[in-house]
């Protein structure tokens, strides 16, 4: 028999078992929010947030980008964006000119595509603007 003959005599008997298998590439099937890559720095007076997140084979994936910083209350936001999944960065910065001495963070958020929320969190930079 040859592998053409195997792999449809494969294909209708997984059929008949009524079993599902999701055919994916290797690429797409690694890709998870993990793979999200995310820094803060600051630059002058601008803090500036970014991010990049692979396409695994789905460039139309996308995450909320948040640049944040500290506050006695928690985690105060301060400028959103969006990095979609296609190995480009995406930028969000704040003017932090006067402000005082903060610890800043860029975080992302999400769903996998199996819809389980996810948060990625960047380095944290502590600066006096």
């Amino acid at each position: 028999m040859n592998r053409q003959k195997l792999a449809t005599a494969a294909v209708t008997l997984i059929a008949l078992l009524g079993i599902n298998v999701a055919l994916e590439s290797p690429a797409a099937a690694a890709c998870t929010p993990n793979d999200i890559v995310l820094q803060t720095y600051k630059s002058g007076n601008w803090i500036d947030g970014r991010a990049s997140m692979p396409t695994c084979g789905d460039a139309s994936r996308s995450s909320t980008l948040t640049l944040q910083r500290s506050r006695w209350y928690g985690w105060e936001d301060l400028g959103y964006g969006t990095v979609y999944g296609d190995g480009y960065w995406y930028y969000v910065s704040y003017n932090c000119a006067g402000t005082g001495t903060h610890e800043f963070r860029t975080i992302a958020t999400g769903g996998t595509v199996g819809g389980v929320g996810y948060v990625r969190e960047s380095n944290h930079i502590t600066v006096t603007c």
